[in-house]
């Protein structure tokens, strides 16, 4: 009989993959989005701790991997949102160092698991390389946000989007990881890598649409500049 925390992973689970789907879809700064937004975090946040417990339990590394990626993903996007004047004034809080350090260690974990499957012949290893390399890109990039300062003054809400829907993407390849055995007994790389390959052209496309209003907006400010 499964035991209550797993069920309440379960549970959690749903919530998390219709709440995120529901974020994703609605207009952003609308009350479906914030309503479905903050669902998604706080159910996010249960499914990736509640993951690691059951995987440490099992000893089952790619779910300890999957879940450590979840968490970071979802925990950096949600604190983006309180970081939106850091491009006035780049100082880390003692949240962002901490989070900063753990991060380290989540990708540094992600490379080694996966890079070791791989050496073993191992290419289930394919899945927590490829969490690591992103999880690395995204704590190079918190460092240099904050000894530098971030580039554009938007950077919250890129960074915002990009942890949201990476976090999206590492709970549905968990939700396949488990349940393929319902539908092969081999292991396929390609679809416990789908979310990825979907999801990664969706966060490109959002950015680069918010990139592309900004600049817009700036050509029209500085033409009317110039016209006054």
């Amino acid at each position: 009989m499964p035991s209550f925390l797993l069920i309440a992973h379960a549970v959690a689970g749903s919530i998390m993959l219709i709440t995120g789907m529901v974020a994703m879809l609605s207009a952003k700064g609308r009350k479906y989005h914030r309503v479905s937004g903050i669902s998604y975090a706080w159910s996010t946040a249960f499914v990736g701790l509640s993951g690691f417990i059951i995987a440490v339990q099992t000893s089952n590394q790619f779910l300890i991997a999957t879940s450590v990626f979840v968490t970071y993903m979802m925990v950096t996007a949600y604190r983006s949102l309180y970081l939106k004047q850091l491009h006035k004034v780049v100082k880390a809080q003692a949240i962002d160092k901490l989070i900063i350090c753990i991060s380290v260690v989540a990708a540094s974990y992600l490379l080694v698991l996966g890079g070791y499957g791989i050496s073993k012949g191992n290419y289930a290893g394919t899945v927590p390389l490829v969490f690591g390399i992103i999880c690395a890109r995204f704590v190079a990039g918190d460092i240099r946000k904050f000894t530098k300062g971030p580039a554009d003054k938007k950077h919250w809400l890129y960074n915002h989007i990009a942890g949201m829907v990476g976090s999206y993407i590492g709970g549905t390849t968990a939700f396949l990881a488990v349940n393929a055995q319902f539908f092969t007994n081999d292991f396929q790389v390609w679809i416990w890598l789908v979310p990825t390959v979907v999801g990664t052209p969706y966060i490109i496309y959002n950015i680069r649409k918010y990139k592309e209003g900004k600049r817009t907006l700036d050509r029209v400010a500085l033409t009317k500049g110039n016209a006054e």
